[in-house]
C-alpha cells in the first residue's frame, strides 16, 4: 500500500493531463505544456522512485545473499563464473531515467487511456514490486540455473531477417 499511495500523485496528475488533450487524441503533442508537465510528473515521482530503488536494492541483496549460499553448499563456482560470463554483454544496458523520462510519461499516459486509472495504478504497482523478482530470481538466477543464449522471435517482429522453410 505505501507504494500505492506513492505513485498515486503522479498518476493523478497523469490522469488530469490526459483528460485536457482533445477526445480523440492519436498522438500526444510536443509542446511546452508537455515539457511542463513531464518535469512535475518526475517532481511528483521521486519519492516514489527512492523507494522503488530502495527495494530493488535490498531484493537483490537478498536474492545475492541466498544464491551465494546455495553456490557454496552445491559447490556452483564453476557454473556461476560460467553465467557471468554469458550475462556480461547484456549487464549496464539503457537507462530510463535519463533522457527517458519523457516516454515513459507518455507511455503512463497510453496506459492510463487504455486501461483506466485503477487498473493501471494496480498493475503499476505490482510490476515494481515483482517483476525483478520474476526477472533475476526465477528466470535469469545466475546463482542456480546453467544459462545460455537463445532468441526468441518477438510477436511483432516480420521473420524477414530468417530463413524459414515453409
Amino acid at each position: 500500500w505505501f507504494l500505492y499511495l506513492l505513485l498515486l500523485p503522479p498518476s493523478l496528475s497523469q490522469w488530469r493531463f490526459l483528460n485536457q488533450l482533445p477526445a480523440p487524441c492519436m498522438q500526444i503533442p510536443r509542446d511546452n505544456r508537455l515539457w511542463w508537465h513531464v518535469t512535475y510528473v518526475g517532481f511528483l515521482a521521486t519519492p516514489a522512485a527512492c523507494f522503488i530503488a530502495l527495494n530493488l536494492l535490498f531484493d537483490f541483496a537478498v536474492m545475492s545473499f541466498f544464491g551465494v549460499i546455495y553456490v557454496v553448499l552445491t559447490c556452483g563456482y564453476r557454473r556461476f563464473l560460467r553465467n557471468r560470463d554469458v550475462l556480461k554483454p547484456y549487464l549496464g544496458g539503457p537507462s530510463l531515467f535519463v533522457g527517458g523520462l519523457t516516454e515513459l510519461t507518455v507511455a503512463a499516459a497510453g496506459q492510463i487511456e487504455r486501461q483506466g486509472f485503477w487498473e493501471f495504478m494496480r498493475t503499476t504497482t505490482t510490476m515494481f514490486l515483482l517483476n525483478h523478482w520474476l526477472k533475476y530470481w526465477l528466470v535469469v538466477n545466475s546463482f542456480c540455473y546453467d544459462l545460455g543464449e537463445r532468441f526468441i522471435t518477438q510477436i511483432g517482429q516480420s521473420l524477414s531477417d530468417i530463413d524459414v522453410e515453409d
